[in-house]
């Protein structure tokens, strides 16, 4: 499923966002504005299939929580800010209220970003213009929990709603609820995520008068000790300039339209580009053009990727060439095999071009210092 539905997307966010960049010519603007909402379209589309396999991960048993220190300001001050714009096109104000006894805590990072920003959204979603929501986190000491509530004066759930909330791919059809798109997975999500942290989700909430939904977590002050690691910067957008490479880059890639964007988008950075459809076809033109990095697609038909890299790198004359592994499955080992494989890295797709730029120069940056 992963592949199938990421394959097809991975062609549309990529051909847009060339298109956006003007690398087959210059827009109106109009053409501007109709590729930036099909564009926006297709991250929508990708979140929501994100969604699905978090949630498959989940209750396959493979997906496993990264538990560090993290400081709940930093975390809620990021999601308020993914927020923020939705938010400001109904008039919304959001607020922030936290203990100030609590300072850090035991969680994964991401996930719990996660877990509020689906709240957050929901909170959005079905509150009405001009109205209030928010953030209030507590601690209970005696009880060594911390609550994070997400309320709103939204339009409330019924009793007989409650039971359909946290059912996967279930909308509440009421009101608001319908103006709101999605699959129904946010609050499954966030309850599933919650009982991996050892914690509970509750809701208090009255039809016309707001909801209120409490992630209560452990919490140990005691044992959070030390500094926190520096916030990590935002990294600057890329200027859309040539750049002078000069480098070649064996793409090997079976669907005919990935080949043409990413042809096209890295020979306008002035890449040398060569292409096979099949990884049989890519050890036979790796041995040819000697290239300097080979970006390589995981399913394909006669050779799959992995095979092929594991065929490149045991021929001494390839075996030092780095191999970026590019694929719409999505999994945990999925990455792990094509590392095993001897790739030098993984992509999953779809990716922004950004990523892709980072990755390539990563790598011919370290094949040159060698």
């Amino acid at each position: 499923m992963s592949h199938e539905l990421r394959t097809p997307l991975n062609a549309i966010m990529g051909l847009s966002e060339s298109l956006i960049e003007q690398t087959a010519g210059p827009l109106n603007d109009k053409q501007e504005k109709y590729l930036q909402t099909v564009n926006e379209s297709g991250h929508h589309l990708l979140e929501l299939i994100n969604d699905i396999l978090d949630l498959a991960k989940i209750e396959s048993g493979e997906e496993t929580l990264n538990i560090e220190k993290v400081d709940i300001h930093h975390i809620c001050e990021a999601s308020m800010r993914m927020l923020k714009q939705q938010a400001k096109k109904k008039n919304q104000n959001i607020t922030c209220e936290i203990d100030e006894s609590i300072k850090q805590i035991w969680a994964d990072e991401r996930r719990l970003k996660q877990m509020i920003v689906n709240l957050l959204s929901n909170a959005v979603k079905f509150t009405p213009e001009g109205g209030k929501l928010g953030i209030e986190i507590e601690a209970e000491q005696q009880k060594n929990i911390i609550l994070i509530n997400i309320w709103d004066e939204g339009i409330g759930i019924s009793k007989e709603n409650r039971k359909f909330l946290f059912t996967p791919f279930v909308q509440l059809d009421s009101g608001l609820a319908r103006e709101g798109v999605g699959t129904g997975l946010g609050l499954a999500l966030v309850k599933e995520l919650t009982h991996m942290h050892h914690g509970n989700l509750t809701l208090k909430s009255e039809p016309d008068q707001g909801s209120t939904f409490t992630i209560s977590l452990p919490w140990n002050p005691a044992k959070v000790t030390g500094p926190l690691p520096p916030l990590p910067k935002k990294k600057p957008k890329k200027e859309t300039l040539l750049r002078v490479k000069g480098k070649n880059i064996l793409l090997v890639e079976d669907t005919e339209a990935a080949r043409m964007m990413l042809k096209d988008y890295l020979e306008l950075r002035n890449y040398q580009v060569s292409l096979a459809e099949n990884g049989l076809k890519g050890i036979a033109k790796a041995r040819e053009v000697q290239p300097d990095l080979i970006l390589m697609d995981v399913m394909m038909p006669i050779m799959d990727g992995l095979e092929a890299t594991k065929k490149i790198k045991s021929d001494p004359l390839l075996a030092k060439i780095p191999i970026v592994g590019m694929t719409a499955l999505a999994m945990p080992k999925d990455r792990e095999d094509c590392l095993a494989a001897g790739m030098s890295d993984y992509m999953s797709k779809p990716f922004e071009f950004d990523e892709l730029l980072d990755v390539i120069e990563k790598h011919l940056s370290s094949d040159k210092k060698k």
